[in-house]
């Protein structure tokens, strides 16, 4: 018997060493130069070196490392060291700068000898000094596929196919190094509602992604420390239809003229809808378009997912970060409705039924009325009608407010109305008139018009269907005209009346007889019909004025009339 000492021995300078080649050199592949080993990392590490044997003297060698290997490539590559070995054996290269590597993840070493052959394990024959025999000992090796490769032809081949037992002597020589945690939540706008499947991917030295989850929470572990990171959410889903209302695009009218001094910057970036950095009252248009179904404009972004921050950048995570949250944004939905469900909704629809009139002519009016008070910014209005029997006339809104309306008639039998301003209307009166005409004589009992939704502001919706009445006090307008007030001359009131054959915006002003405004009575959006307003002679001011003649003047779309009046004292 026998005993081995060392002397001087250095201690292993690494951690963690990996391999396939069990026990060691036990063949060669003569003509081959190049070779790699694959390996999966088993914590956060950084890889330092590399060994392997060389079969001859003065052997030019390249070491590469890869964190990809796709069609038959290797992809990614990290490291790269070259050199002479001018001594056949066992050789460990340090690599000149160390490749991090991150749990679970693959990464590839490369290795070309220029000759001399490539060095590999397989289960062989090994003599043994006691009790030998003629055949030796059987040690087997074991290897899996996937594991070692060999190239052939500009091709790479797997050596399980050539050897089920073999893989080659290609070592990785690694420490591990300490670890941080990168956490954080996504919020939808600047709520508490939990954003699930946002996809975080992360950049720089470390590559990897994740999705939060129903929580909106979301964990990176065994992080490198020290590693330069960029963390970017990215999210893309199906939008419902509802998401996006003509509120919306109200609010991005009110940021446009500095109504609504109170947004958060969620919201100013999700009005911004051509994400041009300022708020203008085009940005509300995109939003209305979208809110009706229209086609999108080539720079409009309503309905994409957006994020603040947009990305968070750590150039040296030394320490755990539990606090990197992000708010989650639609381009358009700037009220900021949002469902945990994981789809942009507003509320349910409630059951209602409409009245229409059947006016003298033969035309269907739908007349709406803020019954309920409401300081109207916005109205949303689907509706289905009998294309066979009805054809879509108009819509138009009354009001002393500049609201703007989008139209899609672009299905036949369906009309979407979006209308709004960045002022309300809050008087309680018909507000809002649709207008169908008949395309053919029929019982105007068989026809068919329902309200799909009905919504003021983000309120919930309405919908039903719509019951005819026929309106006994229809006056036919032939034309635009201004009527003597009467009385006249008067003292201390007086009545003026006009008509309006089709909708207009009305202004009715009374004028001095040195032509200086004296009252606006009327300025506003205005239905079709005979219309009267009183004036009681007092000025702007509220002050009487005095005895004399003065003129008042209307001006409806292109007709403009004016006519005499006079108030004795």
């Amino acid at each position: 018997m026998g005993a081995v000492s060392f002397r001087n021995v250095e201690p292993m300078r690494w951690d963690y060493v990996y391999f396939h080649d069990y026990h060691g050199w036990r063949a060669t592949m003569p003509n081959c130069t190049e070779a790699m080993n694959v390996f999966t990392a088993t914590g956060a590490q950084q890889l330092t070196a590399v060994s392997f044997f060389t079969a001859t003297d003065n052997v030019n060698y390249v070491i590469k490392v890869y964190d990809g290997f796709l069609d038959n490539q290797l992809i990614n590559e990290m490291a790269n060291k070259s050199g002479i070995l001018s001594e056949k054996g066992f050789h460990t290269i340090d690599l000149t700068e160390p490749v991090r590597l991150i749990t679970g993840d693959d990464f590839y070493i490369y290795l070309y000898l220029s000759h001399g052959g490539h060095p590999y394990d397989k289960t062989s024959e090994v003599p043994v000094l006691l009790g030998a025999t003629a055949q030796g000992t059987i040690v087997r090796s074991v290897s899996h596929p996937g594991e070692s490769y060999y190239l052939v032809n500009s091709q790479w081949s797997d050596l399980y196919d050539f050897d089920s037992s073999a893989n080659f002597c290609i070592k990785g020589l690694a420490n591990d190094v300490p670890t941080v945690i990168l956490a954080g939540a996504v919020r939808y706008q600047d709520s508490t509602t939990p954003v699930p499947d946002v996809t975080l991917q992360l950049a720089g030295d470390i590559i990897a992604q994740q999705n939060s989850q129903s929580n909106g929470a979301f964990q990176f572990s065994d992080l490198l420390a020290n590693s330069s990171i960029i963390l970017v959410p990215q999210k893309s889903d199906d939008i419902s239809e509802t998401t996006i209302l003509s509120y919306d695009a109200s609010l991005a009218a009110q940021l446009a003229m500095g109504l609504f001094p109170e947004a958060t910057e969620a919201q100013h970036k999700a009005a911004d809808a051509d994400l041009n950095g300022e708020i203008q009252m085009y940005d509300a248009a995109l939003i209305a378009r979208e809110a009706v179904g229209l086609s999108r404009s080539y720079d409009s972004h309503v309905t994409e997912w957006a994020f603040l921050p947009a990305e968070r950048s750590y150039p040296h995570l030394s320490s755990d970060v539990t606090d990197a949250n992000f708010q989650a944004i639609v381009i358009g939905d700037v009220d900021g409705n949002w469902s945990s469900a994981g789809k942009l909704v507003k509320p349910d629809h409630s059951e209602k039924t409409f009245t229409a009139q059947i006016t003298g002519d033969g035309k269907i009016v739908l007349a709406f009325r803020n019954d309920e008070n409401f300081r109207i910014f916005s109205c949303d209005l689907t509706l289905n009608f009998d294309a066979e029997k009805l054809a879509f006339d108009s819509v138009f809104i009354s009001s002393e407010k500049q609201f703007r309306i989008m139209l899609n008639a672009s299905r036949p039998g369906t009309v979407k109305i979006g209308a709004f301003g960045a002022q309300p209307i809050e008087k309680s009166d018909i507000f809002l008139k649709v207008q169908f005409r008949p395309t053919s004589p029929f019982p105007y009992s068989e026809s068919s018009i329902e309200i799909l939704s009905y919504r003021i502001n983000d309120f919930p919706a309405k919908r039903g269907n719509v019951s005819l009445t026929h309106n006994k006090n229809f006056v036919q307008i032939p034309r635009f005209s201004l009527h003597q007030n009467y009385p006249n001359p008067f003292n201390p009131t007086t009545t003026i009346q006009y008509d309006l054959p089709e909708p207009a915006f009305v202004t009715l002003t009374v004028y001095n007889i040195a032509g200086e405004k004296v009252a606006e009575l009327i300025r506003e959006h205005q239905f079709p019909g005979r219309k009267s307003v009183k004036w009681n002679g007092c000025n702007s001011a509220g002050e009487q004025v005095s005895s004399g003649i003065y003129l008042y003047v209307i001006k409806a779309g292109r007709f403009e009339s004016s006519k005499k009046m006079a108030i004795f004292r």
